[in-house]
């Protein structure tokens, strides 16, 4: 089974309902990736930047279920006006990450996990 958050709020939120112990390994795993969105990733100069989180839960019943987000950040243009408010908003969540993280004794690993 899978579950999908579209914000890092609520996949938070998901996390916090589990107790500590249920998630596996007390690790949640984080990408950011940055699409490009008017070229390829050597000629763009506009992106679009997406923050993703996995983490996988046991329950109680001795199953397991993945719980995903991806969170569409905004648009970073790599031009002369050097807009990135992606990245800025990006930054700003994984502030909230790591101090969610830091209060439920979780670790953030890099990556996303597939299934």
């Amino acid at each position: 089974m899978t579950i999908t958050c579209k914000t890092v709020e609520d996949f938070l939120k998901n996390i916090s309902a589990e107790p500590r112990e249920a998630v596996l390994q007390n690790v949640i795993h984080m990408d950011l990736c940055e699409n490009p969105l008017d070229g390829d990733k050597r000629n763009a100069v506009k992106y679009s930047i997406v923050l993703q989180l996995s983490a996988v839960i046991d329950m109680e019943d001795g199953g397991q279920y993945l719980l995903l987000c991806g969170e569409d950040c905004g648009r970073d243009y790599r031009d002369s006006t050097h807009q990135m408010n992606g990245t800025q908003k990006a930054i700003e969540l994984r502030e909230r990450i790591d101090q969610f993280c830091a209060e439920h004794g979780l670790s953030l690993r890099p990556g996303v996990i597939g299934f």
